[in-house]
């Protein structure tokens, strides 16, 4: 399995898109617990998000990552921009310099951001920040290598 920048790229775009059309629901939860602006500045991040990653020239899949990253740490509100950009930073200083990953890269990627992710939030496995659910015991293990079929699905969704 591989995944390209383009599948990167389409990710993003799926995942903007997933936002905006969500953005109604993603502030009333966050009403309910919070400020009730999660969806509006999450929408306004990922098209910040989309500007940067469009304006970033080569197939450099960290490079990429890493733009979508500052997007959302420098345009998203509360704790989400941080959060979410750190996640999107540490995955493309991980993958700096690649045009494609295979499952192991995404998997190491994707662990480098949720673990800076728990030490920024101070969190730890089961615990109760953001990022404490993310994979098996908040690690990207859940996508093992040599479970092909199993890391073809949770990849699906991304490329």
């Amino acid at each position: 399995m591989t995944i390209t920048h383009e599948a990167i790229e389409d990710w993003m775009k799926r995942f903007a898109a997933e936002v905006a059309e969500n953005r109604g629901y993603l502030t009333k939860l966050d009403g309910a617990i919070g400020d009730g602006d999660h969806g509006t500045n999450m929408d306004r991040g990922m098209k910040k998000a989309l500007e940067k990653l469009e304006a970033t020239e080569g197939d450099d899949i960290g490079a990429s990552l890493k733009a979508v990253g500052m997007a959302l740490v420098s345009s998203v509100g509360g704790a989400a921009g941080p959060l979410y950009g750190t996640l999107f930073l540490q995955m493309g200083q991980s993958a700096a310099g690649k045009s494609e990953l295979d499952l192991a890269g995404f998997t190491d990627a994707l662990d480098a951001g949720i673990q800076e992710g728990h030490q920024h939030r101070q969190g730890h496995p089961g615990g109760g920040d953001l990022v404490a659910g993310a994979g098996r015991g908040g690690r990207a293990e859940a996508l093992q290598p040599d479970d092909e079929a199993h890391g073809r699905d949770q990849i699906g969704q991304f490329s």
